[in-house]
C-alpha cells in the first residue's frame, strides 16, 4: 500500500519545489498598487535573479498607492528589514497617490554601492519620468537598467544585455503635434489693414517731426526735405513683404511731393 503513495509523494514534493521557487521569484515585484505592466515585472525579476546569482545583489519593487501619512523611508526600511536575505537587496518603494518614493540598501549593497550613488541613479533616470510624466514602466525600467550596471561595474563583472527592459526605458510619452490653422481671408485682410495703419502712422510721425524741427521758419517744407522724406519712406515701405519689388525711390519721392502740397506741407 505505501509503495502506491511513493510515486504519489514524489510528484507532490516536486510540485511544491516548484510553487516555492516560482514565489521566490514572484516577490521581486510587489506591484499592490497595479501599475507595472506584467511583462516588465517579469524582465525586473529576470534581473534580480542574474544579479543576485552572479553579483550577490537583489534587486526588489514594491508600489503602493497611499501611505497614509507614514514617512516613505521608515516604511521602506521597515519593508526591506522583513525580508529573507536583506543584506544582499535594494528595495524600490513607489508611492503612487503621493508621488514618493525611497530605496532602503542592505548592509552589503550599501557597501558595494553606497547609497549617494543610488540616490544619483534615482535622481537622473527615475525622477523625471515618475513624477513629471507618470510613466511608471520607463521609470522603473531606467532605474534599474542604470542601477544593474553599477552594481556590474562594482563587481566587475559583465552581464548580458535585457533588450524588453531597454525598451521599455527607451519609450517615450506621445504628445500631439502642434498644428497651425491656415489664415482665414477674414484673417489676411486684417493683416493689410493693420500693416496700412502703421505705414501711416510712421508717415505721420516722421512728417510731424520733421515739421517740428522748421517750426518757425514759415517757410514750408524743401524740396530736398520733402525728396529725403521720400526716399525714407520707400527705405521702410517700398518693398513688399514677399520679396516681390514695388515702386522705385524717385515715384515715392514725386509721390511725397504731391501729398505734401495736399496736407500743406509746403508753401
Amino acid at each position: 500500500m505505501r509503495k502506491r503513495f511513493i510515486p504519489f509523494l514524489l510528484v507532490l514534493m516536486v510540485f511544491c519545489s516548484f510553487w516555492t521557487f516560482s514565489q521566490a521569484q514572484a516577490a521581486a515585484v510587489d506591484d499592490q498598487a497595479a501599475v507595472i505592466d506584467v511583462n516588465l515585472a517579469g524582465e525586473i525579476t529576470e534581473l534580480s535573479k542574474l544579479t543576485e546569482d552572479n553579483l550577490g545583489i537583489g534587486l526588489r519593487v514594491l508600489t503602493k498607492h497611499f501611505l497614509g501619512g507614514a514617512d516613505v523611508g521608515a516604511f521602506t526600511e521597515k519593508a526591506l528589514s522583513g525580508m529573507s536575505g536583506n543584506e544582499n537587496l535594494v528595495l524600490l518603494t513607489v508611492i503612487i497617490g503621493e508621488e514618493s518614493y525611497h530605496a532602503a540598501l542592505g548592509s552589503r549593497a550599501q557597501e558595494m554601492l553606497g547609497r549617494e550613488k543610488v540616490e544619483n541613479l534615482l535622481t537622473a533616470h527615475f525622477r523625471q519620468p515618475f513624477i513629471r510624466d507618470r510613466a511608471y514602466d520607463r521609470a522603473l525600467a531606467s532605474f534599474f537598467l542604470a542601477l544593474s550596471e553599477q552594481i556590474q561595474s562594482a563587481a566587475g563583472k559583465k552581464l548580458p544585455a535585457n533588450k524588453l527592459l531597454l525598451d521599455y526605458a527607451e519609450k517615450t510619452a506621445v504628445r500631439p503635434a502642434v498644428t497651425s490653422a491656415p489664415a482665414s481671408p477674414v484673417s489676411w485682410l486684417e493683416g493689410i489693414l493693420s500693416d496700412a495703419e502703421n505705414s501711416v502712422r510712421n508717415a505721420d510721425r516722421y512728417v510731424q517731426e520733421t515739421r517740428q524741427a522748421e517750426e518757425g521758419s514759415g517757410k514750408g517744407m524743401s524740396w530736398f526735405q520733402i525728396a529725403l522724406i521720400g526716399f525714407v519712406l520707400y527705405k521702410i515701405f517700398g518693398r513688399k513683404k514677399d520679396g516681390r519689388k514695388g515702386c522705385g525711390p524717385f515715384s515715392w519721392i514725386l509721390g511725397t511731393w504731391g501729398v505734401s502740397k495736399f496736407f500743406g506741407w509746403r508753401k
